[in-house]
């Protein structure tokens, strides 16, 4: 099972062994993923790779993720908790990147798990690292950064932000603050 952090166009999650199943809940892991008690973030099947095991620091590496059969609702010391139940509406906060690159327009989009800590780093993060390897480095850029909440067919813009230079460091993203924490 991976427990989705980031889904869409790209990808972000930690997976692990399921241990048991009822009829309506699961457990996996044996170990935290976050370690950070209730939470909501969807849940995928995914296939193994393959496994290294090492008395240190044993992993799987990921090869398949399949379709989500629920959600985890539990990340404690000993295991993750999850429900079988169809993953709540709003738990992720979705991201859409319009990016228009040489006349050539591009749209980045996914979601992220909502989280107190956790968001702002994850929509800084990938934003940056999906955005930054378009442009070339030795030519300047300009950027127009905002920050928009759409709800109920209505639209919040929380931030705006323009940048013109070398891309070295794709800025907007980083100084963006967590949409939810002005709500």
């Amino acid at each position: 099972v991976t427990m989705m952090l980031v889904d869409g166009d790209i990808k972000l999650g930690g997976t692990c062994t399921v241990t048991y199943v009822t009829e309506t809940k699961f457990w996996a892991c044996g170990h935290p993923i976050l370690m950070d008690g209730s939470i909501v973030a969807p849940a995928r099947k995914a296939g193994i790779a393959t496994s290294y095991k090492s008395p240190n620091e044993a992993y799987k590496m990921v090869g398949e993720q399949y379709e989500s059969f629920g959600h985890i609702t539990y990340d404690g010391m000993f295991a993750i908790e999850g429900d079988l139940s169809k993953v709540p509406e709003n738990s992720m906060i979705p991201v859409k990147m319009n990016v228009n690159l040489n006349g050539r327009p591009l749209t980045i989009s996914y979601e992220v798990f909502k989280h107190k800590l956790y968001s702002e780093a994850f929509i800084a993060q990938i934003g940056s690292q999906a955005v930054e390897p378009l442009w070339n480095p030795n030519k300047k850029a300009s950027v127009i950064s905002q920050s928009v909440i759409h709800y109920d067919k209505k639209s919040l813009k929380l931030f705006e932000s323009s940048y013109a230079g070398p891309p070295t460091s794709f800025g907007p993203f980083l100084i963006m603050a967590n949409p939810w924490s002005a709500i």
